[in-house]
């Protein structure tokens, strides 16, 4: 089975990928975090504002996995993050997730943005942990927390 592999920057180009690229890509939200909302034409539009980079694996016109980086710029820096990197089931095994991590790698390398690149992944996702030590992530001692916010609150 063949894939083609995309590296996007915008929506109109997201858009000339794939006619139902909001449905293929909430269906691969959905995949990582049951709870995702509905991916929506604002929050790709904001995504691709701030700098988000995704890559797809296509199959046809259907996204079929995805991978994004964001950035996050600080007084002292740059890092980046790697977020929703996402298969679905059906075509799970066969190394298209690393394939999109490694473009996204190269990627930020190329740009000159960030020094390093980080990511959080369940401990109980086996699969996913053992492709990023694969690929040279290493497990850092932090604490994440989070503070949710209350539902419409206006942040940009």
């Amino acid at each position: 089975m063949n894939f083609k592999f995309r590296l996007v920057t915008s929506r109109s180009e997201l858009q000339s990928l794939a006619p139902f690229y909001e449905r293929d890509l909430t269906a691969l939200a959905i995949n990582v975090n049951p709870f995702a909302s509905s991916v929506t034409i604002e929050m790709l539009d904001k995504f691709f504002d701030h700098g988000g980079v995704l890559v797809c694996a296509l199959r046809e016109d259907e996204i079929v996995a995805t991978a994004s980086v964001v950035y996050v710029f600080k007084f002292n820096g740059c890092s980046a993050r790697l977020e929703y990197v996402s298969t679905l089931p059906i075509y799970q095994g066969r190394g298209i997730g690393k394939m999109l991590i490694t473009m996204l790698i190269t990627n930020v390398i190329e740009t000159g943005k960030a020094k390093f690149i980080d990511l959080t992944c369940e401990p109980g996702r086996l699969e996913a942990n053992r492709l990023y030590e694969k690929l040279g992530f290493e497990i850092r001692q932090t604490n994440p927390r989070r503070l949710k916010l209350q539902s419409g609150s206006k942040r940009s």
